[in-house]
This record gives C-alpha cells, structure tokens and sequence, in this order.
C-alpha cells in the first residue's frame, strides 16, 4: 500500500509540474490576438477612441440606478446620479413623469462626462425600459401622496 501512495504523490507532482510549465493559450478574436490582461473597457476605448470609454460607465450607472425616497428632503434620489423634487413632480401624468426623470437623468451625465449630447441620446435610448422603471416608481409614490 505504501508504494501505491508513492506511485499516486510522484503522478501527481508530474501532472502538477506539466500545468506548471505549459502558458495559458492566447485567445483569438478575428485576426489579432487579445492578451487576458487586459478589461474590456481598455480594449473597447482605445479601439474607437477615448470617448467612447465613458460609454459603458453610463451605461453601468444607469443600470445600477434605484430610487430613494427621502422623506425629509422632500426628494427622489436616482441612484447616485441626480435627484428630484416632490413639488416639481406632483401633478403630473406617466408621461410626464417618464420624461422628467429622463431629462433630468441626461442633464446631470452630461455635466459629469464629457460626451456630446447625441451620444447621450442614443445611450440613454437603450435603457428607456430601465428610465421607465423608475419614472414608474417615482408615479406610484406621486399617487399615494395623492391619497
């Protein structure tokens, strides 16, 4: 039995060494080859420009929004982007309340990224659905102030 376990530990310090000795392959996109180093984000800006990195940070701040309702400050706070009052949201429809929130949403990125104002659109048109969500949140809370 113990020249088993012998034979058992010598395997596997071959097999261990083996996985050692031989690199991680490369992967490949189309022709170039990406290093595994590198993020996505540093790849994607320094491919179309630097810019475009600030993309996926919108994005991933959109997409982390939630709204907080602050009692005391009278205001609903959309993540760590901007906020709104009560009293400029109290008698208005869902549509206005969806373009309110919209708007508001577009002018604090656009004073803290610098991107042009149609990038900002097209950005913010892939997550009408997020936007919608959370007009939605901010209209119920309208509605049971009304009560």
């Amino acid at each position: 039995m113990l020249k088993l376990a012998e034979i058992i530990r010598e395997g596997l310090k071959v097999k261990l060494a083996r996985k050692i000795a031989t690199p991680p392959p490369e992967l490949k996109i189309g022709k170039e080859p990406m290093p595994f180093s590198l993020p996505l984000e540093t790849t994607v800006g320094e491919k179309f420009g630097a810019d475009s990195s600030v993309i996926p940070l919108i994005s991933r701040e959109i997409e982390k929004a939630e709204i907080n309702i602050d009692e005391a400050a009278r205001t609903y706070n959309i993540g760590n982007i901007t906020s709104l009052d009560f009293k400029s949201m109290e008698k208005s429809s869902t549509v206005m309340v969806a373009s309110k929130v919209k708007e508001v949403i577009k002018e604090a990125l656009l004073k803290k990224y610098k991107i042009t104002s149609e990038e900002l659109d097209e950005e913010i048109s892939k997550h009408d659905k997020k936007i919608k969500s959370l007009a939605t949140r901010c209209y119920i809370h309208i509605l049971k102030q009304r009560m």
